[in-house]
């Protein structure tokens, strides 16, 4: 009588599992190069399309936040100073130049959570991911996940942006409780979208 055996059966990986990954790598690609002509900025101009949705997406978060906290946000600006990129541009690497800018008037519980709005980039990135896993064509999904690399990259406030946040300590809690609030509300949100709507199980 032979000895029982037992097998063990390798479930392959679904479509969705793969394409999950193919995703993680295009927006990883993004990423890395969005970087790489960041830090080997040969081409300021080039750098400077890139990096302008995400650069909207960065100052618009200033700018509702400090509305929201009646910081009389005004001079909401998305655009380059011109002059300096010329500059920058002929120059090659080095120097700097502002990609944008918005300004507001900072008080006790709200100049930390302006300075830190840009870190609710990286939750509202997850909806850019999102769209981009329900995409059916790769024109639409590598559109979304440019839109996420964007506010990845753009997600960290800036050197100014810190200095003002340490000025304040006191509105620390705040800002640190409104960014809770916020990417919880986003995660709940996403979650209840995809249990409802799962998203599409057929590949391009």
């Amino acid at each position: 009588m032979p000895a029982p055996t037992s097998a063990t059966k390798i479930r392959p990986a679904s479509p969705n599992t793969w394409r999950t990954w193919r995703l993680a790598a295009a927006l990883l690609a993004l990423l890395l190069g969005t970087r790489l002509i960041a830090a080997f900025a040969q081409w300021p101009w080039l750098y400077w399309l890139l990096a302008w949705p995400g650069t909207v997406q960065h100052e618009a978060s200033h700018w509702l936040v400090a509305w929201a906290l009646q910081g009389s946000p005004s001079q909401f600006h998305v655009w380059p100073d011109w002059g300096a990129l010329w500059r920058h541009s002929q120059g090659g690497v080095g120097g700097s130049f502002s990609l944008g800018s918005v300004q507001f008037i900072p008080n006790w519980y709200n100049s930390a959570s302006v300075a830190l709005a840009p870190l609710l980039l990286w939750p509202i990135s997850l909806l850019w991911l999102s769209l981009a896993l329900r995409a059916q064509l790769w024109g639409p999904r590598l559109l979304w996940l440019y839109l996420a690399a964007s506010s990845i990259s753009s997600a960290w406030p800036s050197s100014v942006d810190w200095q003002l946040a340490w000025q304040a300590p006191g509105s620390w809690p705040l800002a640190l409780g409104l960014i809770a609030l916020v990417s919880g509300v986003l995660w709940l949100w996403l979650r209840h979208w995809w249990q409802r709507r799962p998203p599409p199980k057929s590949l391009v």
